[in-house]
């Protein structure tokens, strides 16, 4: 069989420009990442042979939101 474990992180801030959430997004969740935009965010995604990890950095009104998904 195969064991996998998930986890996920979402932080808020408020009154942060959507490209100091990127920088904090990626200082908080070291590793490197490949970068890719979407419609009203910014996707990293994990380049590392230890699982499958996504950062998610979205701006939503005063709040930008920085999520972190990881699965291994």
């Amino acid at each position: 069989g195969h064991d996998s474990k998930t986890s996920f992180r979402k932080i808020k801030l408020k009154n942060t420009s959507f490209e100091e959430a990127c920088m904090l997004g990626i200082s908080i969740f070291q590793g490197s990442y490949l970068m890719e935009a979407v419609e009203n965010k910014v996707v990293f995604k994990s380049t590392d042979d230890n699982g499958d990890c996504e950062i998610w950095i979205t701006k939503k009104g005063r709040w930008a939101i920085i999520s972190l998904s990881c699965s291994c």
